[in-house]
Parts: C-alpha cells; structure tokens; sequence
C-alpha cells in the first residue's frame, strides 16, 4: 500500500479499536538494521546486542514482524537505528493520529548509527549520523480526511552535526537546519482525499546554504500554493 492510502484505510492498529487495550507508536524498519529506543529516564526497547527489551511501559517488540516495535504515544523517544550489514534501510514511525514520519533510502554500512529524537507530538526533530551522506525524509498526516506529505530529498546529514526540524501540527510549515555543506534538494508536497484523488506539486534543485535553513510554507493545500526558503541562521 502506499502512505496515503495506509493512512486513510478503514483499519485498526495493533491493541487498538473497541476491545482494544491502548493505542501506539509503531516503529519499523525495512533492513539492513534495527532499533533501540530510549525514553527520557534511559528505560529500553528493541534491540540491544541481540537482546530484546520493552522497559518502556505500554512498548511491545512484534514478535511476528521483525524489527518492528510498538510503542507508547506522546513521549519523548529517542531512537538508534544500527546498521547490521552494508545497504540501504527505510525507517517509518506511523502513529495513531496519521501522523507518520519515514526515513528513506539511508546508506549504512555495518556498525554505523543514527540517532534520531522525536518530541512527543512529533513537531521537534532531531536526526544526527556518523558521517556524511544524504537521505530521503518524508512528513505525512491525516487532517480534514486528507493525508498531507512533504518529501525532501538530498537532505544532507553531516558527521556529527544535528540536523534539527521543526513541523507544523497541520504541516503548513517545516524547517530543515542545514548545517556546515552547502546541499542540492528536491521538495515535494502532495495531498490524497477520502476518494483517492491526488494532487501533487514538485520543486527541484533547490541550492541550500551551508549553516541555513530550508523553511516549507503552504498558504494553501487546496491549491497546492507553497514557497521554499533558505534563511541563514
């Protein structure tokens, strides 16, 4: 299935719907690697060193679906995504309220980290890697029956620079920080109603300053009317 119409299908979460016990953050990885996560006191879930944890309260691993983890909704998590063989991974995060945020075709080599921090209602982001490469990001949510996407790519991740983001409950607004190299991007915002019908509009070869931010505005998702900044810090 596509984002879209994942999020606007007619379908319940894992322990979620009437006889549920609670709802989740579920956390996923397409390989080669897997996740640990930590909340603010350190407790663990997911894989550590081949063991799996879920100190986390109301977190479950998915004992079915490998490198997939369920976790609680409206904390601040951070998680550690760790290579374990050389490739290529796609991290998704899908919550409860449509909201998804989806790392895509991340080069990794085996032993290699990310790190990424999520605030509790996924409007504070902060990725940081161990060395420099780009990446695909994509923001997506349910709002008013329709799923909004911004896809950014050529985000340039530097080594042990953190890349700080900023998202608009409605995503009318995001800013990507753009530290230290100077980054080529593609920046796409895309909208699907109820019915499936899709519109899309695409800006390409954006030029982003070294130590600059990158800001997203749509005065109008109708329209699909928005504009791309780069503002110097």
């Amino acid at each position: 299935m596509t984002n879209g119409s994942y999020n606007l299908a007619d379908h319940d979460m894992p322990f979620t719907g009437p006889t549920g016990l609670t709802t989740f953050v579920l956390d996923f990885l397409l390989s080669p690697a897997d996740i640990e996560v930590t909340d603010a006191e350190g407790r663990k879930t997911g894989n550590f060193d081949g063991k799996i944890h879920y100190e986390i309260p109301n977190s479950h691993p998915c004992y079915l679906f490998p490198e997939a983890y369920l976790l609680p909704v409206g904390q601040s998590l951070t998680r550690q995504i760790k290579s374990t063989a050389n490739g290529v991974y796609t991290y998704n995060s899908i919550m409860p309220d449509g909201a998804m945020i989806k790392l895509e075709n991340v080069e990794t080599k085996k032993g290699e980290t990310e790190i990424l921090m999520v605030n509790a209602d996924a409007t504070q982001i902060r990725l940081k890697s161990q060395r420099s490469k780009p990446m695909g990001l994509t923001f997506s949510k349910v709002i008013e029956n329709e799923i909004r996407s911004i896809t950014i790519n050529g985000l340039q991740l530097n080594e042990t620079q953190v890349v700080n983001m900023t998202v608009a409950p409605d995503l009318s607004f995001c800013r990507f920080a753009n530290p230290q190299n100077i980054s080529e991007v593609s920046v796409e915002g895309t909208v699907m109603d109820s019915s499936k019908a899709l519109k899309a509009k695409q800006i390409k070869n954006i030029q982003v300053q070294a130590n600059a931010d990158l800001v997203f505005a749509m005065a109008s998702w109708k329209d699909m009317n928005f504009q791309l900044d780069s503002i110097a810090y």
